[in-house]
């Protein structure tokens, strides 16, 4: 199948090329009822997108038919100057980021002198801006947006949530990556990517707040964004949304939708923010908030009497400073399901005490932490069973 696309690539790019941003030029379509996306790379930062590019693709291109039952196949046509490290790449069960295909499987072919000229015609016409690679980071003394990674022996996951932030359309912002002393391949994977983050923090701490609180200690921004190892920006527009809103709204604080994307199986489903609900859920998506960091401060920070709960404690307190909100709905971080937030006693205990501490007779607030508990011990006992 890969050598008849690509003995006959000059009738497949009849489909309509579209444009992502970074290094890929993309067509798709059904051939022999096999999902093909074509891709010509242009430049040799290729492998500082593979990882994440399958899902802004899927957002930008493929419609809502059911193609969950599907495998679906990426072609990557390299220029002949780039060096193929693999051949041929599988993404396996934990970094699948899709949610239409059950598998996507990808191949990196060199390409001859006449396919390159065809692409070269092609998009000869596109805007220089369009075919630009990454550039490193330059740290500033002020700049609209901090965004933060926390990590502890993730680095698996680690790669990708750092390529859906370096790969932003919106250039002008810093990036901070807190690590809490890893053990595993950390030191090698940000290596990998040091020249495109702004500062790389990484000693052991407390807790995952105490990781956040360290790195909204060391940045530079008006507007913080916290987006852990576990979970990606939704597409390579995220920080373009953000600061469009910002420049018409001036808001204290941004949220949106979030994608969540269960680890354990192929499911999916749009969670929209609901700061309504506060005292009863304690939740507004906190991966998709953008906080000014003088709002973040007024209020004291985290508590970190919470391991698990001084999110949502955060929020009520913002909320009962006056900190104005201001909700987007737009869906902007894809979130894994199945990490720290899963069910635990702990889990259990503070967020019936986060409820309390603000509303003592918060019943619905009580209840939805007793229903959802629930449901996460019988997803588990389910799981378990299987």
């Amino acid at each position: 199948m890969i050598e008849k696309i690509i003995n006959n690539l000059a009738m497949y790019l009849k489909i309509p090329l579209e444009i992502l941003p970074g290094n890929f030029y993309i067509g798709k379509g059904l051939i022999d009822d096999v999902c093909f996306e074509i891709r010509y790379v242009v430049n040799d930062k290729l492998f500082l997108q593979t990882l994440i590019d399958e899902i802004w693709a899927e957002n930008k291109i493929w419609d809502d038919r059911d193609l969950k039952n599907k495998e679906r196949n990426i072609l990557y046509l390299c220029h002949k100057n780039i060096i193929i490290e693999q051949s041929k790449v599988i993404i396996d069960e934990e970094l699948n980021l899709s949610t239409k295909f059950k598998k996507t499987t990808k191949y990196f072919y060199p390409v001859d002198e006449f396919i390159e000229n065809q692409l070269i015609s092609i998009i000869s016409h596109l805007p220089n801006k369009l075919v630009s690679g990454l550039k490193p980071r330059i740290q500033k003394e002020k700049l609209p947006f901090t965004v933060i990674t926390t990590v502890f022996n993730n680095s698996k996951l680690l790669e990708q949530t750092i390529q859906s932030v370096i790969n932003q359309s919106y250039q002008d912002f810093e990036y901070i990556v807190k690590d809490a002393g890893s053990t595993d391949d950390f030191q090698k994977i940000i290596e990998k990517y040091r020249p495109y983050i702004s500062k790389i923090i990484s000693k052991p701490d407390k807790g995952i707040y105490y990781g956040m609180h360290e790195g909204i200690e060391n940045s530079n921004g008006e507007y913080i964004a916290i987006l852990n190892s576990d979970d990606i920006y939704f597409s390579p527009k995220i920080l373009d949304y953000y600061a469009d809103e910002i420049k018409h709204t001036h808001a204290d604080a941004y949220y949106a939708n979030m994608l969540m994307k269960s680890i354990f199986k192929n499911s999916s489903f749009i969670r929209i923010g609901k700061i309504k609900n506060i005292y009863r859920e304690s939740c507004i998506n906190h991966s998709t908030l953008f906080l000014k960091r003088t709002c973040y401060n007024k209020v004291g920070g985290f508590d970190f009497s919470f391991k698990i709960a001084a999110d949502g404690d955060l929020i009520i307190k913002l909320i009962k400073t006056g900190c104005k909100f201001q909700y987007l709905n737009e869906t902007m971080v894809l979130f894994r399901l199945g990490g720290a937030s899963t069910f635990s006693f702990r889990s259990f205990k503070e967020n019936i005490i986060c409820r309390y501490k603000y509303k003592k007779l918060n019943i619905l607030g009580y209840l939805f932490v007793i229903m959802q508990s629930a449901k996460a011990l019988l997803i588990r006992y389910v799981k378990n069973k299987t």
